[in-house]
């Protein structure tokens, strides 16, 4: 979105013409970039630069306040008669074929003059520009009529196309840090996708470790034989091997457990053994520490 700030500021020394342009380049981004034109100073130095005795140039804009005149008191102020024989809608609408001139009495140069009017567009401002000739030196003021005219149109264009090049550079600077941001997202997901499948298969290969198919099927050995003859002790035989394989399995992120849960994993695997080698294998575990704590201590799994 854009818009156009323009207006007479006046005070007791000088009449500014500010001129501002507004740009919202995004939601919370608004680029204003004007300039003030001391309309004294600028005819002080163009009425010195330019000096002519038998023409000079009155600059209004589109509600006839007068931007730029000879006569510096008249600069900032309506000067009505200017308008007597145009209105200012009819210069503005005016075509590019017409010409608009009346003949009159100039009260500055005390001459007859002749005045023409024509609608000049500066950037997205109308303005009025009355050039005032004595008869007899036409051609010479219009040349410098003209000059004028190409540098404030110069002036404008330069404006433009600044603020055209910080905004691009602005928008440009913008797409290369999302698009910076947007490579190291990607890299970040491609890093985290290696890494979940690396511990996939790390999981994989230490479940594999923990089965000990050698140690399954001895059991399960031992199993048959007290199925048929000693049915109650198989189904305790059951449940301390089920329990043995839920410790093994058990996924633990840290590798660490309590001395207690290994304790009671030892004893299970001690009781399986000594089923499978009928009572032939005697181990004890002995506890000499009066400190029951010790059991909830973390240890590293044996297992």
């Amino acid at each position: 979105a854009k818009g156009t700030l323009d207006t007479i500021i006046i005070s007791k020394d000088k009449v500014l013409n500010r001129k501002a342009y507004v740009f919202k380049k995004n939601k919370d981004t608004t680029v204003i970039v004007g300039y003030d034109v001391d309309l004294k100073a600028f005819w002080k130095y163009y009425s010195e630069k330019y000096k002519e005795r038998n023409s000079y140039t009155a600059v209004f804009n589109k509600n006839g306040i007068c931007l730029l005149h000879p006569e510096v008191d008249n600069i900032g102020k309506k000067i009505p008669s200017y308008f007597d024989f145009f209105a200012i809608s009819d210069i503005l609408n005016q075509s590019d074929n017409e010409v608009l001139k009346n003949n009159g009495i100039s009260q500055y140069l005390g001459l007859d003059i002749v005045r023409y009017f024509d609608q000049v567009m500066i950037g997205d401002q109308d303005l009025i520009v009355v050039a005032n000739f004595v008869k007899f030196d036409l051609q010479d003021t219009t040349v410098e009529v003209q000059r004028y005219f190409s540098w404030i149109s110069l002036l404008a264009f330069i404006t433009f196309m600044s603020l055209l090049l910080i905004a691009r550079f602005q928008l440009k600077k913008e797409y290369n840090e999302n698009l910076s941001v947007q490579k190291e997202k990607e890299q970040l997901a491609i890093a985290n996708e290696n890494y979940q499948r690396e511990n996939a298969v790390l999981q994989l290969n230490q479940l594999k470790k923990k089965m000990n198919p050698h140690f399954l099927f001895n059991t399960l050995n031992s199993l048959h034989y007290l199925i048929e003859s000693k049915p109650n002790l198989s189904q305790k035989f059951v449940l301390q091997l089920a329990d043995v394989y839920r410790y093994l399995l058990e996924n633990r992120d840290d590798n660490l457990t309590s001395l207690k849960k290994e304790l009671d994993f030892l004893e299970q695997y001690i009781f399986l053994h000594k089923i499978r080698f009928k009572n032939s294998l005697n181990i004890t575990i002995v506890n000499q520490s009066d400190d029951e704590l010790i059991f909830y201590k973390k240890i590293p799994v044996l297992s």
